[in-house]
Order: C-alpha cells, then sequence, then structure tokens
C-alpha cells in the first residue's frame, strides 16, 4: 500500500493541490506516464510508442471492450481503480451514460484524487475503500447488472483469496472483465516468454491469475466467455491477458 499510497497516487495528489490550473485527467497521465519512447504490447504485438500514448491506446481499447456489453448495464465498477483514470477514460463514452460509476480503491489519496479529477469533468462518481485480500471486498454492493472490471490490480495480491470470485459473483454482474498478467500465459518457448515469467516472479506478482479462475469455473462459480492471453500491455514483460466471464447462476433449494 505505502508505494501508491505515498510514493505514486500521493505524488500526483500533491502535484494536484498545488497546481495552479485545477485538476485535468490528461495532464494527470501525462505526469504518471511520461518517458521516451518503448516498446509496448497492443493486442500480441510488439510496436514502438509514447508511453503517454501507449496507455491512451490502452484505455481506448478497453473502453471498446467495455461498450461491447453496456445494453441493460447497470452500473462499472473498477476494483483497484488507483486514481480513477481508466474508470473515467472508459465512462466517457456515451453508451455508459447511464451506469452509476465506482471507483474501488484501497488508497486514501488515490479515492481523493479520482474524485476531483471526477467532479472536474463533470462525471458523478462513488470513490469507496476497497480491500481486494478481504472476504468482503468493500462494503458498498453494486447493483445486479454491473459491469465490473479489474486493470492491473489483482497482479499485486499474492494470492486471490478463494472467496474471491465467490463474492463478486454474489453481486449478480452481467459482466466481470479483468485485464491481468498471467504468468502461465507466457510462452516458455520463448525469451520473452521466459523474461516475462521471471520478471513477475521477481517483482512479486500475482503467479495463478488465470489458474485461480479456472479453478472458479471447475467449482461451478464462473463462466468464462473470452480468454485473449498476452492481449496489451505498456511493458512488455507484463503483458495483461484479457479474461471475461459471467456468474453461474445456481438454482436454489
Amino acid at each position: 500500500m505505502r508505494e501508491f499510497e505515498r510514493d505514486k497516487w500521493g505524488r500526483l495528489l500533491e502535484r494536484v493541490l498545488q497546481s495552479p490550473t485545477g485538476v485535468d485527467v490528461k495532464e494527470l497521465d501525462e505526469w504518471f506516464h511520461n518517458g521516451l519512447p518503448s516498446l509496448v504490447l497492443d493486442q500480441g504485438e510488439l510496436v514502438l510508442r509514447d508511453p503517454v500514448a501507449a496507455y491512451r491506446s490502452y484505455v481506448a481499447l478497453l473502453r471498446e471492450t467495455i461498450v461491447a456489453h453496456a445494453v441493460g448495464a447497470t452500473a462499472l465498477v473498477e476494483l483497484g481503480a488507483g486514481y480513477g483514470s481508466v474508470l473515467l477514460g472508459v465512462a466517457a463514452d456515451p453508451a455508459l451514460a447511464r451506469c452509476q460509476l465506482t471507483a474501488a480503491e484501497l488508497t486514501p489519496s488515490g479515492r481523493r484524487l479520482t474524485k476531483l479529477v471526477a467532479a472536474a469533468t463533470g462525471m458523478l462518481v462513488e470513490a469507496v475503500e476497497c480491500d481486494l485480500e478481504a472476504e468482503s471486498i468493500m462494503q458498498l454492493t453494486p447493483a445486479p447488472g454491473s459491469i465490473i472490471f479489474t486493470s492491473f490490480a489483482l497482479m499485486y495480491l499474492n494470492r486471490l483469496p478463494s472467496v474471491f470470485f465467490e463474492r463478486v459473483a454474489s453481486w449478480r454482474p452481467s459482466m466481470v472483465i479483468h485485464v491481468e498478467p498471467c504468468t502461465e500465459h507466457s510462452d516458455t518457448q520463448t525469451i520473452l516468454g521466459l523474461l516475462q515469467r521471471r520478471y513477475a516472479e521477481v517483482n512479486g506478482y500475482n503467479l495463478t491469475i488465470a489458474s485461480d479462475i479456472c479453478a472458479a469455473q471447475a467449482q461451478g462459480i464462473v463462466e468464462v466467455t473470452l480468454s485473449e492471453p498476452n492481449w496489451v500491455g505498456t511493458n512488455p514483460l507484463l503483458p495483461g491477458s484479457l479474461i471475461m466471464w459471467r456468474p453461474v447462476h445456481r438454482a436454489s433449494g
């Protein structure tokens, strides 16, 4: 938590509070993602791209993916929302205009940033405390029919709690979308694949996300509707796979 509360979102918050021009999510993104052009992974292809442009391309791709399931959605909920940039970027699409927006985030600085940025853009977002390792995850219960997503958030948990998928499924979402690094999807027959696996190991990232989702499906908790290995990533050593699932509705009695 300290890495994000103080070193990442905390520093962004300080810059925002000290800025005489107020809050602008595009400027925040430029502050956070600035750097020299580098290789990124875009739908399985390695390309050279400016990091800010790569990030915005990722948000656009995720927005397109989520909008495809927007019909009838009641809310859009991001678990592990950081400073809210991804959620707000996705929610900017008119197809999601009627959705309630919830940014669920562990850090106080991330939640405060989200509120500031949302207010500056005229969007109504509920920023709530969220602990992905807790059994309840968060106190707020999303409306049935919500689209729930994570974006490079589950990777920071050493292990997903055994009740994680049961809890999310109990909210009766219309779709759950994960963009998360899955080491199981790294090709150990290539140098890049071996580097990806080693990178995740050295940095202590979760190594079993895809396996845990498969286990939840085998237990009859979720139904995986799509799995795209190594879909996208601003860091080619940490590509996010796209995995989508729906809860399995069990007959009562």
